[in-house]
C-alpha cells in the first residue's frame, strides 16, 4: 500500500466517522422529541481495483417499526375521535343538568306540577293560577334554550370540522411536497432522515385529524389513503373541500366533504366526484361528524319527543275544558285541511255560547255518525244551524274560528261522555287546536286522519326536492316529487315507484293518516332531507313536508319552538280549569267558577302513560313525563359515558404502542454515548494515522534532500 493509499484511507475513516458523530449529535439534541426515530449509520468498506480502500457510508437510516408506526397511527386516530367527542358531550352534560339536579329540566318539569297541584284546592286563587302559567313559561323557555344549545353545538362541530379539513389539506400538501425531495435525494444515496423524520411527524399529525393508511411506493415516496382505501395522495395531490353553514337548525342539510384532485402545474382544484362522508372510520374529523350527524341530533330528536308529548297532553286536557268565563272566540291551529276535506270524525260534540256566570245561551250537539262521508264544511254548517244568532264558526285557510255573538258571552265545546268525537286519536276541540294552553311554532302532531282515497288537495306542478341520506350524511340517492293526480294514493304511488324511492323505503299512510316511511333492507339508516318544498295544500299555506313531517328533523324542531299561548300568559284566569256540563239545557249553568276538574286532570298528567314514539336512540316506550325525562337525561349521559370509556381506552392504547415505538426507534442516551465514544476513537485513530503518513511523507522527503 503506497502513502497515498494510506492518506485516502485515513481520510474516509475522518469522514466516516465525522458523519456518524454528526448523526449521534442530531440524536442526541432530540432524546426528547416526541415521536421521534434515531438516526442510524450503516458503514460500508470502500474497494477500488478490488482491494479494500477505506470506509463509506452505505446509508443513514431512520430507525423504524412499520408494524408499530401504523398501530399508532390507528391508536392516534381513535384517540383523536374520542377526545373531541368528549368535550363535546361534556358541554352538552352541563347544559342539561343532572337528572336529580334542582335546577335542570327535571326540576322546571316536577315545579310544573307542584304549582298545578296547588289549583286543585283552591282553582279561583290568582297567585296561584300566575304560578302555574309562570312554571309552564319557563320550562317552555328551558326546553328552547337546551333546543338551541343543541343546534349551536352542531354548528360548532361543523365549523370544526370545517377547520379540520383545512389542517388535512395543509398536511397533505405538506407531505405531497416532501414525497419527490425524498425520492431525488435517495437516487443520488443523499441523507434522507431528516425529510424523512418530517414526513413522519406529518403523517402522525394527519392520524390524529382522520385515520389513514399509509402505502411504501417503492421509491422513497408515500401514499395515502383512509383505512376503507379512498386516496388522498398518491402521485397526485387531493384536497378536501367543505363549507360549513353559518347557522344550523335541525333541518340543516350540511354539504359533503369533496375530494378534489389538484393540477400539478396551475393549482386549480377539480371535484373528482368522490365524497369522504361515510368513508371516515377514526380521527378529530370523524369525531366531529358523528357528533354533527348523530350524537347531537340523537339527543334533539328525543328531547322533541318529550316537548310533543308534553305539549299534547296539555293540550288533550285544556281542550277538554273551558276558561269561566268563556272566552269570546276560539281560535284553531293551522291544520293544512281544506273546507272540502271528509272530516274524518266519530262520535259526538257540543258547541255551546254561555254567558258570564256560565248560564247556556245556545247549544247544539254535532253527531259525526251521522254525517258519514260528510266535509269539514258541512260541520261547520251545522255549527251554525245549531248555534243560529248565538254565534258562528268559520274554516279558512286550513284554521276552525268559532265566536260567540253577544257581549260576554263566550264559547264552550265538549265532548260527549258517552262517545267522544275523534280523529286520529283527538277530541275536536283538540285536533284542531281550538282551547291549546301550549302554543308551537311547529306542527305538533302529524296524524292528519287523511286517507288514501282522499284528495291530496295540493296544488298541480308543486314539487318536493328530497334526498335519502345515510347516518355518516353520504348521499343515497335524491328524487323530487311532483304533485299530479288526485289522492293521497296517487301520491304514494310515486314514491313507492322504481323511478321515485320505492327501491331505499316504502311509504304508507297509517290508519292515523301519518305518512310513514319504512327503510327497506340494507338502508336501516336511511333519514329523508327535504332540500326544498314548494307545494302548497289548497292556498292554506301549509306545504307536504310540514303537513306530514316528512323530514327527518321533523321531531327535533318541536322542542324549539314552545310557549304559553298568549292570551294565557298575560292572563291566568284564560286557563281552562272548568268541566262543561253538557246536560245543561239553556238558562241553565254549564260552568261553574269554583269547578277545578281541569285542574284536577292537568295534575294528573303528572302520574299518567303516555306513548312515546321512537326517537333518536330511543326505543318507543309508554311513561310518565318525568320517566321519560330521565331517558333523555341518561340517554345523554349514557352517550358521555361512552366517550369517556372510548377516550380512556385509546389513550391507554396509544401511550402502550408509542411507548413500544420509542423503545424501538427512539434514543436511548447510554447507547448513543457510547456510539460516541466508539467514533470519537475511530476518528481519532484515522487522524494518527493521517499524522503517522505525513510524518513518513516529510522522512521521505528529507532524504530525498
Amino acid at each position: 500500500m503506497t502513502l497515498s493509499n494510506i492518506l485516502q484511507t485515513a481520510y474516509t475513516g475522518i469522514s466516516a466517522s465525522q458523519t456518524a458523530l454528526r448523526s449521534v449529535s442530531n440524536n442526541i439534541a432530540n432524546v426528547n422529541t416526541s415521536g421521534y426515530s434515531r438516526e442510524q449509520v450503516m458503514f460500508e468498506a470502500q474497494a477500488y481495483g478490488g482491494n479494500v480502500a477505506g470506509v463509506k457510508i452505505g446509508q443513514i437510516r431512520r430507525v423504524t417499526d412499520q408494524f408499530l408506526e401504523k398501530a399508532v397511527y390507528s391508536a392516534g386516530a381513535d384517540a383523536g375521535r374520542y377526545s373531541i367527542m368528549q368535550q363535546f358531550h361534556d358541554r352538552l352534560q352541563g347544559f342539561i343538568g343532572a337528572s336529580d339536579s334542582k335546577s335542570g329540566l327535571g326540576a322546571s318539569l316536577n315545579k310544573i306540577f307542584t304549582s298545578i297541584s296547588t289549583l286543585t284546592a283552591n282553582a279561583g286563587d290568582a297567585v296561584r293560577r300566575q304560578g302555574a302559567v309562570d312554571s309552564l313559561d319557563r320550562f317552555a323557555e328551558e326546553v328552547e334554550a337546551l333546543a338551541e344549545q343543541i343546534q349551536a353545538l352542531r354548528a360548532d362541530a361543523s365549523n370544526q370540522a370545517m377547520e379540520t379539513v383545512d389542517s388535512v389539506n395543509d398536511l397533505l400538501a405538506r407531505i405531497h411536497e416532501l414525497n419527490p425531495r425524498i425520492v431525488a435525494l435517495k437516487v443520488t444515496n443523499g441523507n434522507t432522515s431528516a425529510l424523512e423524520e418530517q414526513r413522519s411527524q406529518a403523517l402522525e399529525q394527519l392520524s390524529q385529524l382522520m385515520d389513514i393508511r399509509t402505502i411504501d411506493a417503492g421509491n422513497g415516496a408515500i401514499h395515502v389513503a383512509t383505512s376503507s382505501g379512498t386516496t388522498l395522495l398518491d402521485h397526485s395531490l387531493y384536497q378536501l373541500d367543505y363549507p360549513s353553514p353559518g347557522t344550523v337548525v335541525p333541518e340543516t342539510n350540511f354539504s359533503q366533504i369533496r375530494i378534489m384532485a389538484v393540477h400539478v402545474g396551475s393549482g386549480v382544484k377539480t371535484d373528482t366526484g368522490k365524497v369522504l362522508d361515510g368513508d371516515l372510520a377514526g380521527g378529530r374529523l370523524k369525531g366531529l361528524l358523528d357528533m354533527r350527524d348523530k350524537e347531537l341530533p340523537a339527543v334533539a330528536s328525543s328531547l322533541g319527543e318529550l316537548a310533543r308529548a308534553f305539549t299534547e297532553e296539555l293540550n288533550a286536557v285544556h281542550n277538554a275544558n273551558s276558561a269561566v268565563p268563556a272566552p269570546a272566540t276560539l281560535s284553531g291551529r293551522q291544520t293544512g285541511l281544506l273546507g272540502t276535506d271528509r272530516h274524518g270524525f266519530t262520535g259526538a260534540s257540543t258547541f255551546a255560547v254561555v254567558d258570564q256566570a256560565g248560564r247556556v245561551v245556545a247549544s247544539t250537539t254535532v253527531d259525526f255518525d251521522a254525517l258519514p262521508g260528510g266535509s269539514i264544511n258541512d260541520v261547520v254548517a251545522q255549527i251554525n244551524a245549531g248555534l243560529g244568532s248565538a254565534g258562528s264558526a268559520s274554516f279558512v285557510n286550513g284554521q276552525l274560528k268559532i265566536t260567540a255573538s253577544g257581549a260576554g258571552n263566550g264559547i264552550a265545546v265538549a265532548d260527549d261522555p258517552a262517545n267522544a268525537s275523534d280523529r286520529a286519536g283527538k277530541g275536536f276541540s283538540h285536533f284542531f287546536g281550538l282551547n291549546d294552553l301550549i302554543a308551537s311554532r311547529y306542527n305538533t302532531h302529524f296524524a292528519t286522519g287523511v286517507a288514501g282515497t282522499d284528495n291530496h288537495g295540493f296544488a298541480a306542478g308543486g314539487s318536493v326536492h328530497m334526498e335519502i341520506r345515510d347516518s355518516s350524511n353520504r348521499i343515497i340517492t335524491s328524487y323530487t316529487l311532483t304533485m299530479a293526480g288526485g289522492s293521497f294514493n296517487d301520491i304514494l304511488a310515486d314514491l313507492n315507484s322504481p323511478a321515485g324511492l320505492g327501491n331505499y323505503m316504502t311509504f304508507s299512510l297509517d290508519t292515523q293518516g301519518q305518512l310513514v316511511s319504512t327503510p327497506k333492507p340494507g338502508y336501516s339508516n336511511a333519514q329523508i332531507h327535504v332540500v326544498s318544498d314548494s307545494t302548497n295544500r289548497g292556498g292554506t299555506g301549509v306545504n307536504f313536508n310540514s303537513f306530514f313531517g316528512l323530514d327527518r328533523s321533523a321531531q327535533a324542531k318541536i322542542a324549539g319552538g314552545l310557549s304559553v299561548r298568549s292570551d294565557i300568559a298575560s292572563n291566568p284566569f284564560n286557563l281552562a280549569l272548568a268541566k262543561y256540563d253538557t246536560a245543561a239545557v239553556a238558562g241553565g249553568v254549564a260552568l261553574g267558577v269554583g269547578d277545578q276538574r281541569g285542574a284536577n286532570a292537568l295534575f294528573d298528567i303528572s302520574t299518567g302513560k303516555f306513548s312515546f314514539g321512537k326517537a333518536g336512540d330511543l326505543s318507543a316506550v309508554s311513561a310518565t313525563l318525568s320517566e321519560y325525562m330521565g331517558l333523555v337525561v341518561g340517554d345523554a349521559a349514557m352517550k358521555a359515558q361512552r366517550t369517556d370509556a372510548g377516550v380512556a381506552d385509546a389513550v391507554t392504547l396509544l401511550t402502550t404502542v408509542s411507548q413500544r415505538r420509542d423503545d424501538h426507534s427512539g434514543v436511548n442516551l447510554d447507547e448513543e454515548l457510547s456510539n460516541m465514544i466508539v467514533f470519537q476513537n475511530s476518528y481519532n485513530a484515522a487522524a494518527r494515522l493521517m499524522t503517522t503518513a505525513k510524518e513518513m511523507y516529510d522522512t521521505l522527503l528529507s532524504v530525498a534532500q
